[in-house]
């Protein structure tokens, strides 16, 4: 049996029922109460917990190809115009930290917080003198 039934790739959203698939009326509230009580523990909290590792835009180096929305599984990247300028914004409350979306930015304007290519290089260093 699948762990966590009820829950999406998209925190906060849950499905039940024949949404998941073919059920019969006891599984379907079963299902249903499960989402319930799940969707209920996000919105009982008085914060939402979101996940520190997420895409940072550097708006001077993008120049907006449209190449990281289109990779981006959870649409948290979008256009928007900062002085004049179309670049890529990330919604942060959206963005899973997966990185799909650094290898295919031309620019290299795209990097997950905490782990700059500077930062990854830097740990890359440290390993390999250690050994």
């Amino acid at each position: 049996m699948k762990l966590r039934p009820v829950e999406t790739v998209i925190d906060g959203v849950t499905i039940a029922g024949a949404c998941q698939g073919p059920k019969n009326v006891v599984e379907s509230i079963n299902s249903a109460l499960s989402a319930a009580i799940k969707s209920y523990s996000f919105v009982s909290n008085e914060t939402l917990l979101v996940e520190p590792l997420v895409a940072e835009i550097d708006s001077e180096a993008c120049t907006w190809c449209g190449a990281c929305e289109e990779m981006c599984e959870f649409d948290a990247i979008t256009k928007e115009t900062v002085n004049g300028k179309e670049v890529a914004k990330v919604n942060f409350s959206i963005c899973k930290g997966c990185g799909q979306c650094l290898p295919i930015c031309e620019p290299n304007a795209i990097q997950l917080k905490n782990f700059s290519d500077e930062e990854v290089e830097g740990m890359i260093d440290v390993l390999a003198n250690e050994l």
